[in-house]
């Protein structure tokens, strides 16, 4: 069966009370028991090392993963906002205001500016200032 570290520790503190309970004298069958238990403990923590040397290999793959998906997302938002401001452009320069074909319509929102002169009027659920020079 193999043992978790838990057990390892626990067998160690065990044998240690028995020897303290024995005046501190150690027979063989205790020193061997030590022994084993110093062995049991090296092979567990090696074995605990190899799978922390693993996992710090897969953190380090998706912190790469995640920096590659990153810069893919950032390109692809700069290539849609140029997409954008191209076909923008394209229907200032010939006065077009909406386009509809198919399922896809391209249009102009219209909006307007509100200019507050009491603050304080305003509840505070919809304050949410941006001030713009």
């Amino acid at each position: 069966m193999k043992k978790s570290i838990f057990n390892i520790e626990q067998e160690y503190v065990e044998l240690a009370e028995t020897i303290i309970d024995s005046g501190g004298e150690l027979t063989p069958e205790q020193e061997t028991a030590l022994a084993i238990n110093r062995e049991s403990l090296e092979v567990k923590a090696v074995q605990y090392g190899y799978v922390i040397k693993d996992l710090k290999n897969d953190l380090d793959n998706i912190k790469k993963e995640m920096d590659r998906l990153s810069e893919l997302k950032s390109s692809r938002e700069k290539l849609m906002a140029r997409l954008k401001d191209t076909v923008s452009q394209a229907m200032q320069l010939y006065g077009i205001e909406k386009i509809e074909v198919g399922f896809m319509k391209i249009k102009f929102l219209s909006s307007t500016s509100v200019v507050i002169t009491d603050e304080d009027a305003v509840p505070d659920k919809y304050k949410k200032v941006v001030k713009t020079v």
